[in-house]
């Protein structure tokens, strides 16, 4: 009778043993998660997500697959991997050209007997439209010109702005009043000009 429950004893340690070899050699379990839109809850097609170790060394990537419409209008698309069915921790992070980086960490604490883990989910965030310019060279160089006003008028005096009229370089001030509409230069008085930055020209 003690042999047989030895013998039992010993089968059972052996058993164990090889289930735990199997488990750690060749037994996975999926992981699987979901990717939406943060404001929408819409699933994101076409999403590159890659999964990492905790050290970020990459384990495998994939795009994501559609998972049906859990709505009239919404699709839910996700992503499963297969990893060795042992506690591990990960980096799993998604991708996607009109959305910000997102990551997630996500642990697996205890096997026993799952067959599969729920990753948390994505919930992206769009880019702005200066992040899209910045990273997908939408927008070409953009000029902005200031327009200088050429003339205001101060009571009963119309004041010019010398730099509002486009000269060459080393023009004379005669160059400039020839380009003010209504003024004339003339030897006799009837005419009041400055030598400054700006011409009055009183009536």
């Amino acid at each position: 009778m003690k042999r047989t429950v030895i013998l039992l004893a010993i089968l059972v340690s052996i058993a164990l043993t090889m289930s735990a070899q199997i488990d750690a050699k060749g037994r996975t379990v999926a992981l699987w998660g979901h990717v939406k839109d943060s404001f929408t809850k819409s699933g994101i097609p076409e999403t590159r997500v890659t999964l990492m170790t905790s050290d970020s060394i990459v384990v495998d990537t994939m795009c994501v697959f559609n998972m049906g419409k859990f709505n009239a209008t919404k699709i839910d698309v996700g992503y499963r991997f297969h990893v060795p069915a042992r506690p591990a921790r990960y980096i799993i992070k998604a991708e996607h050209p009109d959305y910000e980086i997102c990551y997630i960490n996500y642990e697996i604490k205890h096997v026993a007997r799952n067959t599969y883990f729920d990753a948390p989910w994505y919930l992206m965030k769009r880019k702005t439209s200066v992040q899209t310019s910045r990273e997908g060279g939408e927008l070409g160089t953009v000029v902005v010109k200031a327009t200088r006003v050429k003339m205001i008028y101060k009571g009963d005096t119309i004041v010019f702005n010398a730099d509002a009229f486009n000269l060459p370089e080393g023009s004379m001030l005669d160059a400039l009043v020839r380009q003010m509409d209504g003024v004339e230069l003339k030897d006799i008085g009837g005419h009041a000009i400055s030598t400054d930055s700006t011409i009055r020209c009183v009536h």
